[in-house]
């Protein structure tokens, strides 16, 4: 236990270094997933007023405006915001920062990272119960030994830059978490057996952009407010 919450402080603190976001960054993110129908950093009944306002055909429709990636906005797109908002969709659809349309099944189960900023992001969420696999750099990891060693003990899954495909499809976890520029050869070569997501290197930007979207995926949003409460809204 005490291993467990000095990992998530570490984690913390790793990450505050890697992402200090400053507030224009802040006003200006927009959270790419579908739903998000008002294009801000959260989803909220804000996002019900717009879609209620597009059906109404008092405003224009925006790129994630439509929920459940019908084709169509419409009621079952507000359903779709209200399930997402009380955490019990059965589907969110997101976009990467390889600029790909993810469709996830919900709820996550479990969950394989390939680059060590994601077992880190994983560990401030609280969600490193879900890890079924990590990959070579994390296993051989002596930060990883000496506060998680949890993630040590699974099995690897090659390098970050060349997965095993094979024993992934053997595990076959609901989530792969990759680097953006292979998450597409990843998917291509193993299908839709497994939902890959792709994020870029560690800036400002990504580490936000995965943090709050892997919050929605693994319904941890609370921990991901609580992240950003405890280092990036204190008064100076």
């Amino acid at each position: 236990m005490r291993s467990s919450y000095l990992f998530y402080l570490r984690c913390l603190a790793s990450l505050a270094m890697l992402a200090v976001i400053p507030a224009v960054l802040a006003s200006d993110y927009t959270l790419e997933i579908f739903g998000n129908a008002n294009m801000d950093d959260k989803i909220d009944e804000a996002d019900v007023t717009h879609i209620e306002a597009i059906i109404a055909s008092s405003t224009s429709p925006t790129p994630l405006s439509d929920a459940n990636g019908d084709g169509e906005v419409d009621g079952s797109d507000i359903d779709q915001v209200q399930r997402i908002i009380n955490g019990i969709m059965e589907q969110l659809i997101v976009m990467d920062e390889a600029n790909r349309t993810v469709r996830i099944d919900m709820p996550v189960k479990s969950v394989v990272p390939l680059v060590d900023r994601d077992a880190k992001i994983l560990g401030v969420l609280g969600a490193t119960d879900l890890v079924v696999a990590v990959s070579d750099n994390i296993k051989d990891s002596k930060e990883y030994e000496a506060t998680l060693p949890s993630l040590t003990d699974l099995e690897s899954d090659g390098s970050w830059t060349e997965p095993d495909l094979e024993k992934l499809l053997r595990i076959e976890p609901d989530l792969l978490i990759a680097y953006s520029t292979s998450a597409e050869n990843i998917n291509n070569s193993i299908g839709n057996r497994v939902a890959v997501l792709g994020f870029a290197s560690s800036t400002p930007h990504s580490t936000k952009d995965e943090l709050l979207k892997l919050s929605y995926v693994l319904n941890k949003r609370e921990r991901a407010e609580r992240y950003f409460k405890e280092f990036h809204e204190k008064e100076p």
